[in-house]
């Protein structure tokens, strides 16, 4: 099974932290998020970015 991260409108709350990078690419503590969700999914990651 695989789990696709993209990015709503939302992502403008987290201006600007986001601004060069996608959200996934967010630290969470120690690691990113693409790092750590499928290490807590156990399933394969897609992303898809804004334009």
């Amino acid at each position: 099974m695989k789990t696709v991260l993209f990015e709503d409108e939302h992502y403008l709350n987290l201006l600007p932290l986001v601004y060069l990078r996608p959200v996934w690419e967010l630290r969470c503590g120690a690691r990113m998020l693409q790092e750590k969700l499928p290490a807590e999914l156990s399933r394969e990651l897609r992303f898809l970015a804004r334009d």
